[in-house]
């Protein structure tokens, strides 16, 4: 009876790892298939905004399961003839005038220092970006360090940031494309 019983356990034994091997194998292959299965009645829809830039794009998300209107825009994006870009992304240097924290007050104080740059010197791209663990408000696209230093002086002189710095970004430069339009 007792070697009945043991056969019996091990046999449930065999049964419950094969079981377990087959779930542990297929289970991560379910649930990327689950992820990465679009929602039958979703469908994503470009639609042109009226504005004064070139046929600027935003992008709904309806439910109807049906576009209404077919346009180039539902065309996918591997399709669609690409046009050139105006800005190539380049190692350079941006001079940093604001860093903070990663709170809120940071963020305000980041895009108030944009603000103030904006409306002091016009002609300067300023950026505000977090760069984990904290908030900074960078200016400028330089290829050349004593750009780059030329401009940190010139806004210590104007008392916008004590703490101007230059430091080393990725940064956007115009292709000759842009530059002749």
């Amino acid at each position: 009876m007792a070697a009945a019983s043991a056969a019996r356990d091990g046999h449930l034994l065999l049964i419950r790892f094969a079981a377990m091997l087959c779930f542990s194998s297929l289970f991560p292959l379910l649930c990327g298939l689950a992820m990465a299965w679009p929602s039958a009645t979703a469908t994503v829809r470009r639609l042109e905004t009226p504005t004064d830039a070139p046929q600027a794009q935003c992008t709904m998300l309806h439910t109807d399961g049906e576009l209404s209107p077919r346009s180039a825009t539902d065309v996918p994006a591997d399709k669609r003839p690409t046009a050139p870009r105006a800005y190539r992304k380049a190692m350079g240097y941006r001079v940093q005038v604001y860093t903070g924290f990663a709170d809120r007050a940071s963020r305000n104080a980041a895009i108030q220092m944009q603000k103030e740059i904006c409306r002091r010197f016009p002609q300067m791209p300023v950026y505000v970006h977090f760069i984990a663990p904290r908030w900074t408000c960078r200016v400028g696209n330089f290829t050349r360090r004593e750009e780059a230093l030329r401009c940190a002086r010139l806004l210590r002189a104007a008392r916008l940031s004590s703490e101007a710095a230059v430091v080393a970004s990725p940064i956007l430069i115009r292709t000759p494309a842009a530059v002749q339009k």
